[in-house]
């Protein structure tokens, strides 16, 4: 007789989650302080959540630095006073990084 036979068994697996397609949007920074700032911007919304990228460079000595948080918000201490601070944030995913926003100039 023909007719359908019996099922295999279950197989489950689990999809990639995207890498995030835009960057940050209406970032906000304000100084609270000679050496501190506080940055803020809209969450980017993507299945399974994002984390945040932040790098930011000190203008006048060219040092490099790299945060994350899962927050849409960050506070960033222990600056250098009266120096120009360069920041690049994106949204990242555990299948990578998304692109960097327009840089945000900070003095």
């Amino acid at each position: 007789s023909v007719g359908q036979g019996p099922f295999s068994d279950p197989f489950t697996f689990e999809t990639p989650q995207d890498i995030p397609g835009s960057h940050p949007v209406n970032i906000s920074g304000e100084s609270t302080s000679t050496t501190s700032i506080y940055l803020t911007w809209d969450p980017y919304i993507i299945a399974g959540g994002a984390e945040y990228i932040i790098n930011f460079t000190v203008s006048e000595t060219g040092e490099h630095f790299h945060l994350t948080t899962d927050d849409n918000f960050i506070s960033i201490t222990d600056l250098k006073p009266f120096r120009t601070h360069v920041l690049l944030i994106a949204a990242a995913t555990e299948s990578g990084i998304g692109p960097f926003a327009p840089a945000t100039v900070v003095m």
